[in-house]
């Protein structure tokens, strides 16, 4: 809302109350106060105060002005004194029957009634557990035989019998073939590891037959400058072709130690 000099605004309100009363003889302008209950005016330079709708422009060589009808509220004031208590005041009148208020919690059990009437018999009960056996009785007279029972299942196989005669001898067989006239060793190149090799360092060595020959078996043999000579050990020995046999040596122990090495070497049985 827009605020106006206090001298200017009294002059200008009492010139729009002035024509107001003047104006008001005829007709009462529409939408004065509007509905929030602000006045709005236009005024000129002389003071003349013109009071219009809420959506009336004012001209141009005048400026326009709104106030309410009921000032701002004004700060809550401070709590008066107590006053004195006043005389009881007469019973009012008894007030409509309230509705039913919910169940209560159980009460503390009540003492024991007196004993009633022996009611009539119940009905028999159901009959109870079978009872322990009792001891055994004299034995009766010998029943008749009765029927033959159901045959049972055949008993475990017996021993083994004594070895019977030998039979005749039967015919020769045919000859097989020649086997090989001999052997000879191959022992393959050693393979060293390097110096102080760590554990699980593994070592591989290989012996191969010469040329025409065949593999009939093989080996292999695992050594170390080490003093300590569980810390090497085989770990495999087998034949990798029909010519060629392999040995697999592997460090089981912590490092072998400074310089300390392991050697592998593989071994081949050749035919001749």
């Amino acid at each position: 809302m827009r605020v106006i000099n206090p001298v200017l605004g009294v002059a200008l309100v009492l010139s729009a109350l002035l024509a107001g009363v003047a104006r008001g003889a005829t007709s009462q302008p529409d939408s004065i106060p509007n509905a929030r209950g602000v006045f709005s005016a236009c005024y000129d330079r002389t003071g003349a105060l013109r009071l219009i709708g809420g959506n009336v422009r004012c001209g141009s060589s005048q400026k326009r002005v709104t106030w309410n009808r009921r000032g701002q509220r004004g700060p809550v004031g401070i709590a008066g004194p107590r006053g004195e208590t006043g005389p009881q005041g007469a019973p009012g009148p008894a007030g409509a029957t309230g509705s039913q208020g919910p169940q209560g919690g159980q009460g503390s059990r009540g003492p024991a009634g007196a004993v009633g009437a022996v009611g009539p018999q119940g009905a028999a009960g159901t009959d109870g557990a079978p009872g322990a056996t009792g001891p055994q009785g004299d034995p009766g007279p010998q029943g008749d035989p009765g029927p033959a029972g159901v045959a049972g299942p055949p008993g475990p196989a017996g021993a083994v019998g004594p070895a019977g005669p030998a039979g005749p001898a039967g015919s020769t067989g045919a000859t097989g073939l020649a086997g090989p006239a001999g052997s000879q060793l191959v022992t393959g190149t050693p393979v060293t590891s390097a110096a102080n090799a760590a554990r699980n360092t593994m070592v591989t060595a290989t012996a191969t037959c010469p040329a025409g020959k065949v593999l009939l078996g093989g080996g292999g043999l695992v050594t170390t400058t080490v003093s300590a000579k569980e810390r090497v050990h085989l770990t495999g020995s087998h034949p990798t072709s029909t010519t060629t046999w392999t040995a697999i040596g592997v460090v089981g122990i912590g490092a072998l130690g400074a310089g300390q090495t392991m050697t592998v070497t593989a071994y081949a049985l050749c035919s001749l």
